[in-house]
């Protein structure tokens, strides 16, 4: 089963935004420890008594305030009275009140809320605020600071998904700023939670795939990609070059570098790029492909739609661009001399013969490299010297000796290889773009 931009797309396929759950631009979320609770545009005229962020007290809560849904006026309720480190329980919750007293039955405290039917909204309609209950019922292990409410104050701290947020930072960043003391289990929950709302759902991501490919062939015409399920209907494989990429390619030079990086994510699988670099020696991004495993038919369907597009790796190579010559970093042959042969020390005799320009000074250094180890010379026959040293190279290398541009990728989308597939993909265009 397939769908490409060389083909048309059965149904109607709707521009949607692959990230779920993500706010709308003309909303804004509170700072950790910030506003209660989410602010955005309402329906209440201008004269109402909304909650704004310019509001005296953003932890207090008013008779006759109002706010936009029930989740936030819970927020509200939660993140109050985790400031005074009381607790409180839901005596009443319907679709249309919402009662909550203190944990002490004989305590004055409580609060009534309604839903006013014509506009949607909630309203505060009876705030008692002094507790006369004893500071026993002060907890250190907050009830109300539960995994939800954390997540909807940590959505602004993932802004970008290179952002480092451990769950220990979490669990110091509650205890400072509220005065309570959290599981490091709930801290993990709500930045997960926190991820797969501005991020999306792994599962559910997958599905959003083929309205990010139609979205971005439509914005970027001649954009070729690829979209291969299996017989179930599960994901195969993932491909896309941007038409910017195509055009850009006739100015670069003709060596590309081709690898691939292992996703993070809950489903993991392979992420595939090629690389090439542009008159000014930067780095230009070619084609991307997503597989679910790493092997010989992922990198021959790869190489097979990088071929359309640019009229193991090795057997790929030979089958889809045959006369093409297929070159090794020599930074990745010497990582595996050093497992293949333990204990030797050649790095800068073996960088030395790699540069070298001259067959006389080849085989010069390649006799000392034979002494140190004489099962190198073997080894260095069969991989084949045209593969990695300048001296008996081919073709033209124009000096990139190394896959280095393409390590500089996967070093840039380290934690972006942890998001959901489609959010993975719109950082990859972005890098382009």
């Amino acid at each position: 089963m397939r769908t490409s931009s060389d083909c048309k797309l059965s149904g109607t396929v709707p521009k949607l935004n692959p990230f779920v759950g993500l706010a709308p631009s003309d909303t804004k979320y509170e700072p950790f420890g910030g506003s209660a609770g989410l602010i955005g545009q309402s329906t209440i005229g201008s004269n109402d008594p909304i909650r704004r962020e310019d509001d005296g007290n953003l932890f207090d809560v008013e008779v006759s305030d109002v706010f936009n849904s029930k989740q936030e006026f819970q927020k509200c309720l939660h993140l109050m009275i985790i400031r005074t480190r009381y607790e409180f329980k839901v005596h009443n919750s319907s679709p249309t009140l919402l009662v909550v007293h203190c944990m002490d039955n004989n305590c004055s405290w409580k609060v009534h809320g309604i839903r006013v039917m014509n506009i949607g909204c909630w309203m505060v309609t009876k705030f008692v605020k002094e507790h006369t209950c004893a500071v026993d019922y002060k907890r250190e292990g907050h009830r109300q600071a539960t995994s939800w409410v954390i997540r909807d104050c940590l959505k602004n701290r993932y802004i970008a998904p290179s952002r480092t947020f451990k769950p220990k930072d979490i669990v110091d960043d509650v205890r400072e700023r509220f005065e309570v003391q959290i599981t490091y289990n709930k801290a993990w929950r709500a930045r997960e939670a926190a991820y797969d709302t501005l991020c999306g759902m792994p599962k559910e991501s997958y599905t959003f795939l083929p309205s990010f490919l139609h979205v971005l062939v439509e914005c970027n015409p001649g954009t070729t990609t690829d979209l291969v399920l299996t017989q179930e209907g599960q994901f195969n494989y993932f491909f896309f070059a941007l038409a910017t990429s195509k055009e850009g390619y006739k100015f670069c030079r003709l060596v590309i570098c081709v690898d691939g990086a292992h996703l993070k994510g809950k489903y993991k699988g392979m992420m595939f790029a090629a690389v090439c670099k542009d008159g000014n020696n930067s780095i230009f991004l070619l084609a991307w492909g997503i597989g679910d495993v790493e092997n010989d038919s992922s990198w021959l369907w790869f190489f097979t739609k990088f071929k359309q597009v640019h009229p193991s790796i090795a057997k790929a190579i030979h089958e889809i661009y045959s006369g093409v010559f297929h070159g090794i970093c020599m930074q990745h042959l010497l990582h595996n001399i050093k497992n293949k042969f333990r204990g030797i020390s050649i790095d800068i005799l073996y960088y030395r013969c790699a540069k070298a320009y001259r067959l006389c000074e080849f085989a010069c250094l390649m006799n000392v490299l034979t002494l140190i180890q004489p099962r190198l010379g073997p080894y260095f026959q069969e991989v084949g010297y045209e593969t990695w040293s300048r001296a008996y190279l081919e073709g033209r290398r124009y000096n990139i000796m190394t896959t280095n541009i393409l390590e500089c990728i996967n070093a840039i989308l380290v934690k972006e290889r942890e998001l959901p597939v489609t959010a993975l993909a719109e950082e990859m265009r972005s890098l382009v773009q």
